[in-house]
């Protein structure tokens, strides 16, 4: 049998390590994936974005991931995909509106598809940049008395 060693380091290296929550501040966080989900209250139709920062001044905060559920077509839906696409919608101002061009450009998310985890146009996102400024949320469940902290992004940040 072989013998597995755990190494640890001081208690507030590990203790930062095991906290599922990242300080408060603004990031640069890549789309690492994205998926349909309903809200667990309501049951309302939105996307789940999985983020991970990159680029980070703190290595020990790269990698780490910070989630975005978004209803669908609300303010905060719109500003994830306005971020991720930042690039993108400003090309299409360039373009005649009434062009082929300007059609077949036009971002295309349809909740059907989205719901059936199809979106050729939030595919191609991953691997994209964006800035976001993220808050710790501290929420206590009174039901069962549960607490916690987790990170929410409060707003996308324009890149330029």
């Amino acid at each position: 049998m072989t013998e597995a060693t755990l190494d640890f380091g001081s208690w507030e290296s590990e203790e930062k390590n095991l906290s599922n929550t990242v300080p408060a501040g603004i990031y640069d966080l890549q789309l690492d994936k994205w998926e349909y989900r309903e809200s667990k209250n309501k049951g309302t139709p939105g996307v789940n974005f999985v983020f991970k920062i990159v680029q980070n001044e703190d290595p020990t905060l790269n990698s780490r991931v910070v989630f975005h559920w978004a209803g669908w077509g609300t303010f905060f839906f719109r500003g994830c995909v306005m971020a991720l696409f930042e690039d993108h919608l400003k090309e299409l101002n360039s373009m005649d509106p009434d062009s082929k061009e300007y059609e077949d450009s036009k971002l295309k998310l349809n909740l059907v598809d989205v719901q059936n985890d199809l979106s050729e146009d939030l595919d191609n996102a991953i691997g994209n940049i964006v800035i976001a400024e993220v808050a710790v949320n501290v929420w206590k469940n009174e039901a069962t008395g549960e607490s916690g902290e987790n990170n929410k992004i409060s707003k996308f940040q324009q890149q330029s």
